[in-house]
């Protein structure tokens, strides 16, 4: 008979993997140059700790699933994250291979309701490159946040999308809540007012690339994309 080979000196084998967290949705890299102590890794770390069945990959990363990321960063986290975004604190980086091909469900999914949580009474910028998922669920969990206290679902106003272009640079598509006052600052004539949904204005960006300016303060967002062709 053909026995196992002793595992002594061998490392421990790692505990099985999260039903949430089989299908890697999110990666969140803390910078190592950053300039104030990793409290936001830190309190996502004794999150995952604190919740049986997960547990934190070797530092600086820390893996969340799909459903783990949305339930995680939707707690008291997402507040310390948002502030660590808005002085650039850390950076958020998804990993390319397992997150692209769930980029646009993800999206879907993560943003649906993004229209109707944006707190206007809140202050600063958020800003994130959209080259993925991951920025669905952390707008996500930020808005669940920066919304309580605010009225209903449908008492909440609607967003209007006005697209123009920024020279000969890119297109530039602002939305903004349908009861704020449009930026002051126009780089062209608007070439339509659409009334949409945040979660069909983050697709786009997710089909195109580009970058997001989401301001709480105006109750606004500025979406950066490529030009076509």
């Amino acid at each position: 008979m053909i026995q196992d080979e002793p595992t002594a000196g061998r490392p421990p084998a790692r505990a099985p993997r999260h039903e949430g967290s089989r299908d890697l949705a999110m990666l969140t890299r803390a910078n190592h140059e950053m300039r104030s102590p990793l409290s936001v890794i830190l309190g996502v770390f004794e999150l995952l700790e604190n919740s049986p069945g997960l547990a934190p990959a070797e530092a600086p990363f820390v893996e969340l699933g799909h459903d783990a990321a949305l339930d995680l960063l939707a707690q008291a986290d997402a507040l310390r994250l948002y502030s660590a975004l808005q002085r650039d604190l850390i950076t958020l980086e998804p990993e390319p291979v397992e997150v692209a091909p769930l980029a646009r469900d993800h999206l879907e999914a993560a943003c649906a309701g993004l229209d109707v949580d944006i707190d206007p009474s809140t202050g600063d910028n958020v800003r994130a490159h959209c080259d993925s998922g991951y920025l669905g669920v952390v707008l996500t969990a930020l808005c669940r946040q920066l919304s309580l206290g605010l009225p209903s679902r449908a008492a909440r106003p609607h967003l209007v999308v006005e697209a123009h272009r920024d020279g000969d640079r890119a297109a530039v598509v602002e939305v903004r809540r349908a009861d704020a006052e449009a930026p002051a600052a126009q780089a062209a004539e608007p070439a339509g007012d659409l009334a949409v949904t945040l979660d069909n204005a983050y697709r786009l960006v997710a089909l195109m690339g580009g970058s997001i300016l989401l301001d709480v303060d105006a109750g606004y967002l500025a979406l950066r994309l490529p030009q076509a062709g």
